[in-house]
């Protein structure tokens, strides 16, 4: 748990401070998981469902497989990241989702232009990428990104991008 003054580099804390942590802590086989006072103050519940997935305590799963691709609406988009991924919603030009059985977004990417200018050539990003609250999706990595390949193509896009937070 890092509190946002005294794990900041206000209080002295070196740029790169977490990432050494997890990198030494990985070194004798142990996985961090870095979070932030903000987080557990605003995002709680989806702290507490990435923590149950990590220990394996997830309450719902649904293969990717099973699940059909649509392009989400707007609102759709907004309140899915709002409601399910740590950093909420971003602006982007698309999103899609992943759709199970009973009509349910389980899944969702958002694709949008790269926000530094080196990057914008023929380029799409992923903005955001996560499952629905307290459910893994095996395989929707995969399946959604393939939904987004094949949108980078109608727009001439020759390359994807993304980012990863590697704290969680």
């Amino acid at each position: 748990y890092n509190g946002l003054y005294w794990h900041s580099e206000a209080a002295g804390r070196f740029r790169g401070y977490h990432t050494k942590k997890t990198e030494a802590a990985a070194k004798i086989n142990i996985r961090l998981f870095h979070l932030f006072e903000d987080e557990w103050r605003d995002r709680q519940e989806i702290v507490k469902s990435m923590i149950r997935h990590r220990l394996g305590l997830t309450s719902s799963r649904v293969q990717a497989r099973t699940c059909s691709v649509k392009r989400l609406t707007s609102l759709e988009t907004t309140s899915f990241f709002a409601v399910n991924h740590i950093d909420g919603h971003t602006r982007c030009k698309a999103a899609f989702g992943l759709i199970d059985s009973a009509g349910k977004i389980v899944a969702a990417a958002s694709v949008r232009t790269p926000l530094t200018k080196a990057n914008r050539d023929n380029t799409l990003e992923i903005a955001r990428l996560c499952c629905l609250l307290n459910t893994s999706v095996p395989g929707s990595t995969g399946k959604l990104l393939s939904a987004v390949t094949c949108y980078a193509q109608e727009l001439g896009a020759t390359r994807i991008m993304s980012y990863v937070d590697g704290r969680h």
